[in-house]
């Protein structure tokens, strides 16, 4: 099963949202890259979700790392990288201001018999 790469047909979000699955963090560079500012994708993000851009990056993030943990058998260093988190401290400090619990605790409570191997990377 592939992954659909244009969810929304909306060709900048849809790149944005395949950057952001890639584990790319960097918004500034990521606008550079289109020729738009930061804000400018800031601002297609709440015209389209109703939600500040940093609200959804992070909420977004949050979610590739739950898939991660529960589908992969990645550490956590690899799922923070691969997440966008950068280091296994930020993930770690996200997961304990979400959660309440570190991101080794959560995989566990996320993962279902048959989940390891779904993720498609």
């Amino acid at each position: 099963m592939n992954r659909n790469t244009s969810p929304t047909g909306i060709r900048i979000f849809d790149a944005y949202l395949n950057y952001l699955t890639d584990g790319g963090s960097d918004l500034q560079e990521f606008a550079k890259r289109l020729g738009l500012r930061r804000d400018d994708i800031d601002s297609l993000v709440f015209v389209l979700t109703g939600m500040r851009g940093v609200d959804f990056r992070m909420k977004y993030q949050v979610l590739m790392a739950d898939q991660l943990l529960r589908f992969t058998d990645m550490t956590i260093a690899e799922v923070s990288k691969r997440a966008g988190f950068g280091s296994a401290n930020n993930l770690y400090l996200t997961y304990k201001r979400e959660f309440n619990i570190a991101p080794g605790y959560r995989s566990p409570q996320l993962r279902q018999e048959g989940d390891v191997g779904r993720y498609k990377l």
